[in-house]
């Protein structure tokens, strides 16, 4: 395929395609497109969403960025935090499930080991919080792949501890607590137990049982099974990665429905917001439960 081609085929999101083909070309004129995937990423950081957000179904900068994380191409580094550093909620509505699910080894991946990006997405409350968590994450993909010391990563999140992160509940606390843990938190335990004590973490989402079980673990036992869970690793294979989301599963065929006239003018259900209590009644924020499994 020509890379105008390649392009093209990536560009427009048709329900239960999945572009295999057009991936596979990527990945084989990997030096090739370079140059065009950096130059979607610009373009998508100079309109600040503007295109992801107005047009239905555009679907090239998700391929991008994987393509470009499973290339370790360094250069779309900054281009990735400055558009997932845009401030406010856009970026997790557009971007979804890849902000949750694989932004924390997309950001590894790109990194080359430079952390500067990462402490600015983590450390700025104007980004979305789900960023703000992955950028974190990132960071322990990287002492799961040798490329940070795990002493380094704990110093960095003492800091935020201490200092670095507002003095005010977000998710991005919760992450904090989230990350260190699966690093061992033995340097960290008074500062934990401090943001609980203040009432900064949701104890729907972490709890203080969950930090003193990854401690009672032990220290070689929690930094092993750092090395091997699948959460911790670079992107390998794009297409692994991609190929499984459910908006490119053929949709099933529609069952028959009987309506009955009265339930024809039911008016739909008020819109839940994201920071609604969530209807299925766990406790949690909608954003950090169901709306979260949707996005």
């Amino acid at each position: 395929m020509e890379i105008k081609d390649i392009l093209e085929a990536l560009t427009t999101f048709e329900t239960g395609h999945f572009p295999r083909a057009a991936l596979e070309a990527a990945i084989a004129q990997r030096e090739a497109i370079t140059p065009e995937l950096l130059r979607v990423l610009e373009e998508t950081k100079q309109d600040r969403l503007e295109r992801l957000l107005t047009e239905s179904g555009y679907m090239l900068p998700f391929y991008t960025a994987y393509l470009l994380a499973q290339f370790r191409e360094t250069r779309a580094y900054p281009l990735i935090v400055d558009i997932f550093g845009i401030p406010g909620e856009g970026v997790h509505d557009v971007f979804g499930g890849l902000v949750t699910e694989d932004l924390s080894r997309i950001l590894a991946s790109v990194s080359g080991g430079d952390v500067s990006g990462l402490h600015r997405l983590i450390e700025d409350s104007q980004v979305n919080e789900y960023v703000r968590s992955a950028a974190m994450r990132a960071l322990v993909v990287l002492v799961a792949q040798d490329v940070l010391s795990r002493e380094d990563v704990i110093a960095y999140f003492q800091y935020l501890f201490r200092e670095g992160l507002e003095r005010e509940y977000s998710f991005a606390w919760d992450a904090l607590v989230s990350v260190t843990s699966d690093l061992y938190p033995e340097e960290l335990m008074e500062d934990i137990e401090q943001v609980f004590a203040a009432e900064m973490i949701d104890e729907m989402f972490i709890d203080r049982a969950w930090v003193r079980e990854c401690m009672a673990s032990g220290k070689e036992q929690v930094l092993a099974k750092l090395k091997t869970d699948k959460r911790q690793t670079f992107i390998e294979d794009t297409i692994a990665n991609l190929e499984w989301w459910y908006c490119f599963q053929s949709p099933p065929e529609p069952r028959r429905q009987v309506v009955h006239p009265a339930s024809a003018a039911v008016k739909p259900q008020k819109k839940i917001g994201r920071n609604d209590p969530c209807p299925c009644g766990s406790g949690k924020k909608y954003k950090q439960c169901c709306g979260k499994a949707k996005a």
